[in-house]
């Protein structure tokens, strides 16, 4: 028996030395294209250097080149409402008619966000190329390993991404796009914390604080000299994931403790070479809905703001003084030009106000690079005003000219001082000043909370409703249609300063979901409760972080770029100890 064993070994042994000796081995084939790439950009340590890397991409291609774009456009968006200004009822001298009023209210609101468009068209066509690449759910791959830290999941990073966790998003998507997380625990803490995400909404007014508060440079270790733009967008960016991250751990080890988790399965889908076709495609598309919802939602709100700040308007007595002065400067100006030459034709209020009307009609001219034979044609329509306005050589022109302007002078400042007055006596403003006393402490003034307000709606309402609040002033020189919304908030906001700015910012970051958003919750949640929740905690939490920001930084000195380093560490910290914190998974 034990010779038969041997044999039988020696056999296989044999066998297997002739095998060896005479076969040969098939090499294995390549490892696919795809296979090999995933090795480098889902490396454990590569992985999330890469993202990294694509991440700060987003940024100075969108925010950095996009924002320069800007400078363009609004010169564009300048001429359509100087036209609207053409073709709309002239104002009185002192009286603005109000569906020119009107119209010019909605062409400023929907222009302060048409100004933003570049920016979004470079973001969505980055987004397409990320999608179409296949890379999207690599993302969701390397973010896995810190999600499910904080009670979230990987199948959360879709609709992170969709509201804004690497750039601008929006949140009704988003909120929509939870259906595919397998698990409740993940979802509710994902819905919850989605809204706090930097959605393209909030973007234009970060975009108009950092534009007007934050254009120094500084000096940074390692980095050198740096515009302070650069590194608050960064800040605003990451910061809202550090409050995400965190306040999903605390739900999951609070509210949502007893829920059921799942592991993160997803199909890696092959790489494929975007097509500049397809791209362009989708960013259109979603610049269309954009423009769509600015177009709809954001005028309605305008809308109803613009009756708001209207009612009840000026009281008697108010408009009898601004008459009696009107009359009064009409008056002056008349008596200046009686008894002169080319003053023969200026003999009412309504004569006085054809001239400054012709005046306006000129400058206008002038502005555009009209020919000789324009302005030739311009001057025989009124050869005794066009006298007035343009001989500088004539005594008698230069004098009338010089009381011409004086007027003029009048006229719009005294239109300024009546909207002013008008918004402050109105409803919306009269809430605005009552919430001051409270809002002081994290910074705002009452046109700020006027902003705000208008934010539960939509929350591009805030820099549209600024946009129309801070109204062009004027101040006798040539006409500040051009005047960005920047330009006129730095002029007419003195007091305001880049803490305040900084503040409003932080608050804007946890502020409460817009309506449609909220109905999305709803929808998805299947719960009013959790609605409720999903409004209430992040004003609650908004509110504290702007007076932390504010009232502490007020009271250490701070300015707003130091402030935003200190506030930094609070999150910071916050999430490196709960990601430490294991949580027992029940699948």
């Amino acid at each position: 028996m034990m010779d038969g064993i041997l044999s039988n070994a020696f056999r296989k042994l044999r066998a297997a030395a002739i095998a060896k000796r005479f076969a040969v081995k098939k090499e294995s084939a390549k490892a696919p294209l795809s296979e090999r790439i995933d090795r480098a950009v889902c490396n454990k340590f590569f992985g999330p250097v890469f993202l990294l890397f694509v991440v700060y991409g987003f940024y100075y291609l969108s925010f950095v080149q996009g924002y320069n774009l800007t400078h363009y456009t609004w010169p564009v968006l300048a001429g359509i409402r100087s036209f609207a200004e053409r073709i709309l009822p002239q104002p009185g001298l002192i009286d603005m008619p109000i569906v020119r009023e009107f119209v010019l209210w909605i062409v400023d609101n929907l222009n302060a966000l048409f100004n933003y468009i570049p920016i979004f068209f470079i973001l969505f066509a980055l987004i397409a190329v990320l999608e179409d690449s296949g890379y999207m759910p690599r993302i969701a791959f390397v973010l896995d390993r810190i999600l499910s830290r904080f009670g979230l999941h990987g199948q959360s990073t879709l609709p992170m991404i969709l509201g804004g966790v690497v750039l601008g998003g929006c949140a009704v998507p988003a909120v929509m796009a939870t259906k595919g997380i397998p698990d409740e625990k993940s979802k509710l803490a994902t819905i919850l914390t989605l809204p706090m995400l930097n959605c393209q909404a909030k973007l234009p007014l970060y975009f108009l604080l950092i534009g007007i508060y934050f254009n120094e440079t500084v000096r940074l270790p390692l980095l050198g000299n740096v515009n302070q733009q650069s590194i608050v967008i960064v800040f605003i960016q990451t910061i809202s994931l550090l409050f995400v991250l965190p306040i999903a751990k605390i739900l999951s080890m609070t509210v949502l403790k007893h829920k059921e988790t799942a592991p993160f399965i997803m199909e890696m889908p092959p790489y494929h070479l975007p097509t500049l076709r397809g791209v362009l495609g989708r960013a259109v598309e979603r610049i269309w809905l954009y423009i769509r919802k600015i177009t709809t939602v954001v005028a309605a709100v305008a809308v109803i703001l613009f009756v708001l700040l209207r009612f009840p308007g000026l009281s008697p007595e108010r408009e009898a003084h601004y008459e009696a002065e009107k009359d009064r400067a009409v008056q002056s100006f008349l008596d200046k030009a009686k008894g002169k030459k080319l003053g023969t034709g200026l003999k009412s209020e309504k004569d006085v106000l054809g001239l400054i009307l012709y005046q306006q009609g000129y400058r206008e001219l002038l502005k555009s690079g009209a020919s000789a034979e324009k302005k030739k044609a311009y001057g025989l329509e009124n050869p005794d005003f066009f006298e007035i306005i343009q001989n500088r050589k004539d005594p008698e022109a230069k004098a009338l000219e010089k009381e011409l302007k004086k007027l003029i002078l009048f006229r719009t400042n005294t239109l300024t001082a009546i909207r002013k007055e008008r918004i402050d006596n109105s409803l919306l403003g009269k809430t605005g000043r009552a919430l001051e006393p409270l809002s002081r402490y994290a910074g705002f003034n009452w046109r700020v909370n006027v902003a705000v307000l208008s934010t539960l709606a939509a929350k591009e309402n805030s820099v549209s409703t600024l946009g129309a609040l801070y109204i062009k002033e004027a101040d006798g020189s040539e006409s500040k249609n051009a005047d960005t919304l920047e330009q006129r908030m730095k002029r007419q906001e003195e007091d305001l300063t880049p803490l305040h700015a900084m503040a409003l910012m932080i608050f804007m970051v946890l502020c409460p979901p817009c309506l449609p958003t909220i109905m999305a919750i709803r929808v998805q949640t299947g719960s009013t409760g959790w609605m409720l929740f999903a409004f209430f905690v992040p004003l609650v939490l908004g509110l504290l972080a702007a007076v932390l920001v504010f009232s502490g930084g007020s009271a250490l000195d701070l300015s707003g770029f130091e402030a935003m380093w200190i506030f930094y560490l609070i999150p910071l910290a916050l999430t490196i100890l709960l990601g430490l914190i294991k949580t027992k998974k029940t699948y």
